[in-house]
């Protein structure tokens, strides 16, 4: 499964998933499998990728962040552009 932006796939008859493996990029189809419009979160569901292609994203806590850490933020639960 990829997670995405709902507003990326709102209005999308189909999506393609493109991954890298090492060089290589793999582009598969994907099927929608759940959103979230209020967090503008969206779960894709990509089959037939090798497992080691695939990564778990490590969710963390804002309580351990500091000052200059890298940080990806998913979703725009406000609404803000």
């Amino acid at each position: 499964h990829v997670v995405t932006n709902y507003h990326v796939i709102r209005n999308a008859a189909d999506a393609d998933v493109t991954l890298l493996d090492g060089s290589n990029k793999i582009v598969r189809k994907a099927e929608l499998r759940g959103v979230d419009p209020d967090k503008d979160v969206a779960v894709l569901r990509v089959r037939d990728v090798p497992k080691k292609t695939l990564r778990p994203v490590t969710v963390g806590a804002s309580k351990n962040l500091r000052v200059g850490a890298s940080v990806f933020a998913v979703g725009n639960p406000f609404g803000l552009d």
